[in-house]
């Protein structure tokens, strides 16, 4: 049996040390990493057309098809969670504002020349208009594992398309690796980006860039 120096005792433990953190670290985010495949593979597997969300008013909601949807998995009891969603209703606030700016810029524009254009310039004003109010992404921040009356206090009654919503069921489903997690989903229920925890910047400031 091989004898250590006593000299060295104290180094050969630190390297002993430092070598069992790393594997432990190491088989973590191995563990992590399959976690995370496991859920994007019952995702690709699953119909979002089924998934189900319950409103803090007791209503029965879906995602739509015909428009982008951001599902944010988040819990109050989740501080990064927490900061995500809050993250995600000043992006939205933002893009929902600069919508209605433009919607009222494409209403004056039209008044100051209602005199000098035909009834076909008409109809692309209002076309335009009614283009400009349309909010591009519904937003449902699904909470987990959590008590309703928690999750009342982030609720936005503001933004009619910003639902706060259950969506326990839908998380135990797909057996999300955990909050936050972040799906966007476009027209037709296609899964156009994913972010599993926390990012260099939330999946739908990444949007912004594409």
């Amino acid at each position: 049996m091989m004898r250590i120096d006593p000299k060295y005792f104290n180094q050969f433990m630190v390297v002993l040390a430092v070598t069992g953190i790393i594997t432990i670290a190491l088989a973590s985010l191995y563990y992590v990493g399959k976690q995370e495949q496991r859920f994007l593979g019952r995702l690709d597997n699953s119909d979002p057309a089924d998934f189900r969300f319950v409103t803090l008013q007791g209503d029965t909601i879906a995602i739509p098809s015909d428009r982008n949807t951001i599902l944010l998995f988040w819990a109050t009891w989740s501080e990064r969670s927490v900061e995500e969603l809050n993250d995600l209703y000043s992006w939205y606030a933002d893009h929902s504002g600069h919508a209605e700016h433009a919607a009222y810029a494409a209403h004056a524009d039209h008044a100051d020349h209602a005199e000098h254009i035909d009834h076909a310039d008409h109809a692309d004003h209002a076309d335009h208009a009614a283009h400009a109010e349309h909010v591009d992404y519904i937003v449902m921040a699904a909470f987990v594992k959590d008590a309703a009356e928690f999750a009342e206090a982030h609720e936005r009654p503001d933004q009619p398309h910003f639902h706060i919503v259950d969506g326990t069921g839908v998380y135990q489903d797909l057996r999300v690796p955990g909050v936050p997690t972040a799906i966007i989903f476009g027209p037709g229920h296609e899964v156009i980006h994913t972010q599993v925890g926390t990012g260099k910047q939330p999946a739908w400031r990444e949007m912004d860039r594409h």
